[in-house]
């Protein structure tokens, strides 16, 4: 019982799993690219303001979502104020967001 314990803090202690068993490798893929779509929102405000400024494409911020920036996306949408109007954006990402809870669910429920 001791060695099986001892093997585990020698992983966590590597840093490949944090305390609760989560693979510090998959926090931080699931870390990173909402970083980037929350800055990638901050860049679109910022130059939606300006005349003539290159924007971000919506499909880009959208499959940034996609891959895991979900969270970044409605926090940038709820700091800046942006794109919480614009149709069928919204509607897009609400799916996104409802598809990768829904993958999450099924994958706590039968996943482990």
């Amino acid at each position: 019982m001791t060695n099986k314990i001892f093997a585990s803090e020698q992983v966590w202690a590597a840093g490949m799993i944090d305390a609760e068993g989560f693979p510090a490798t998959l926090a931080v893929c699931l870390f990173l690219p909402s970083l980037l779509t929350f800055i990638l929102f901050a860049l679109d405000k910022s130059r939606s303001t300006r005349c003539g400024a290159a924007r971000i494409p919506e499909r880009t911020l959208l499959l940034l979502a996609l891959i895991g920036g979900t969270p970044g996306a409605y926090a940038g949408r709820w700091l800046f104020r942006h794109k919480t109007r614009k149709q069928p954006f919204v509607a897009r990402l609400h799916a996104i967001a409802g598809l990768q809870a829904a993958l999450l669910g099924v994958w706590l429920v039968w996943g482990r």
